[in-house]
């Protein structure tokens, strides 16, 4: 089976999968700049330059371990593009005989490729880089059960993708690329408003109790414009030692996590202080 190399779409596609990984590497390297600069006077005294120092190092080297990732999934998948892979798998195993489902098998078992593909990445981040700054708390069962998770939950949402694609190509030929894209906005609101609920299938989240810093919190949020619903503590310290917090959802369904390490490793005061700044991570190290 020979590549159309005269097929405008194929170098597009191409240039598209390269454009994406050169933004990613650009992005990385500007926010990493950022990091060289002294700490500001306002914040000297508030960190220690020991543990700043290794918080730095751990940056680096999660941000090296993501560079390479992407360039060796860019790489992969550069070249399936390259040899006709796709085209290969697609007709050697008989998919077109499946008529539209299969896109969907193939969609499937590209998944699990790319799935397979990050095992080692994730592998290194969570025993080697996390464990080497003393953040690993996750044990090997807990890794390849979320992993087992993971491989399901993408499987089964790429080929609901996948087929629903298919099927508004059938019913509605070119315009399905309108569709597509009202597809793809509808899924991305719904992940939005519901990311906690998929973050269950890893993570126990407990309703944070009555108490002095549950109503500093929620005067703090309504103070900015922010009504949330709920607090949550989540249990990370299953799996790492880090201290975070995080808001996610939308509207009425916004709500707000609190890592317990957070919970229970830091006072009222310094909780109420970090929560102005909710949308970066806070570790501890």
């Amino acid at each position: 089976m020979n590549i159309d190399l005269k097929n405008p779409f194929y170098w597009v596609l191409l240039g598209l999968i390269l454009l994406e990984y050169a933004w990613e590497f650009v992005r990385y390297r500007l926010s990493d700049s950022m990091l060289h600069k002294p700490l500001p006077a306002e914040v000297a005294d508030v960190y220690e330059p020991e543990a700043y120092s290794r918080w730095l190092a751990y940056r680096a080297e999660g941000r090296r371990l993501s560079v390479v990732k992407g360039a060796v999934f860019t790489g992969l998948t550069l070249a399936l593009f390259a040899l006709n892979v796709f085209a290969l798998v697609y007709y050697g195993l008989g998919l077109d005989r499946l008529g539209e489902w299969g896109g969907v098998v193939l969609m499937a078992l590209y998944t699990v490729f790319c799935t397979l593909v990050e095992i080692p990445f994730n592998y290194y981040s969570t025993f080697v880089i996390e464990e080497k700054y003393g953040f690993n708390k996750a044990t090997k069962k807990t890794f390849w059960v979320d992993f087992i998770k993971s491989l399901v939950l993408n499987t089964a949402l790429n080929v609901i993708l996948v087929a629903l694609a298919a099927s508004l190509f059938r019913w509605q030929g070119i315009w399905v690329i309108v569709w597509l894209f009202a597809l793809l906005t509808l899924i991305m609101i719904i992940a939005s408003a519901f990311s906690m609920t998929f973050m269950r299938l890893n993570n126990k989240f407990t309703p944070l109790e009555d108490g002095p810093l549950k109503d500093r919190l929620t005067a703090l949020f309504e103070a900015n414009g922010y009504k949330v619903r709920t607090i949550y503590v989540m249990d990370a310290s299953r799996r790492t030692t880090r201290a975070n917090a995080f808001c996610t959802g939308l509207g009425r369904m916004k709500k707000v996590a609190l890592f317990d390490n957070l919970v229970n490793n830091y006072t009222e005061d310094e909780i109420t202080v970090l929560a102005k700044e909710m949308h970066k991570p806070v570790s501890r190290i």
